[in-house]
């Protein structure tokens, strides 16, 4: 067991949820679930409704970005490769030189026993499959990548919700409060920079297993 990758694990959960608790509590403070003292107790409480509450926004920001129609909010401004040897990854494609990339295909090829190309839907997995066992500090980059993809969605959503509350504020007879318009800005700031380390942290974890492949094949073939 691996407690560092847990903890990791663990934070990149909790901390969107604490983070949007705390948005809840200041939008409605009304609620009656504010009021108890900060007991030990009530930490612990805390702490694990905050843990439940991230694992549901997690859960939201990856049915977000499986359906076609939402997946743009994660994708938008993510880099399209022009290589042509550009190998096929979970999400999208990712670079590799040409040296690597021949390599990677050679080696794959060769493990199967059948020509393997750079845009087969399946090379993400053929790659992954031998090497899932040998790969434990991926789980920090996905770890970081959940993470950034949680927060990213979470600014952004809560950026709708105050452009709609300032433009139907003033219809339902509320004051304009002028702070929202710098939660707007911080909001739609966070989402642009978790959206950018949400590709990049999620590229890096993808790259890893075809390396983790060319390591490993090429171990057993000085083995041999």
């Amino acid at each position: 067991m691996n407690l560092p990758l847990q903890i990791y694990d663990f934070i990149a959960v909790l901390f969107p949820g604490v983070l949007l608790m705390a948005i809840i509590e200041r939008e409605a403070p009304w609620l009656p679930f504010w009021d108890n003292n900060m007991e030990v107790g009530t930490l612990a409480l805390m702490l694990v409704v905050g843990y439940i509450v991230g694992q549901l926004l997690a859960q939201i920001a990856r049915m977000i970005e499986a359906e076609p129609l939402t997946r743009w909010m994660l994708q938008f401004g993510r880099r399209k490769s022009r290589r042509k040897k550009a190998l096929e990854g979970r999400m999208t494609k990712l670079n590799f030189t040409n040296e690597m990339s021949e390599a990677i295909l050679s080696a794959l090829s060769d493990f199967y026993g059948r020509p393997v190309h750079p845009n087969d839907p399946e090379l993400f997995n053929l790659a992954f499959s031998p090497v899932q066992d040998k790969m434990t500090k991926r789980d920090v980059f996905l770890a970081l990548a959940n993470m950034m993809r949680s927060l990213a969605i979470l600014g952004l959503l809560y950026a709708v919700y105050l452009v709609g509350e300032m433009l139907l504020g003033p219809l339902l007879g509320r004051e304009f409060e002028y702070y929202s318009i710098h939660l707007l800005v911080l909001s739609l700031i966070g989402y642009y920079f978790f959206r950018k380390g949400y590709q990049q942290y999620e590229a890096f974890a993808d790259k890893i297993p075809f390396l983790a492949f060319l390591a490993w094949y090429r171990q057993q073939k000085m083995k041999a």
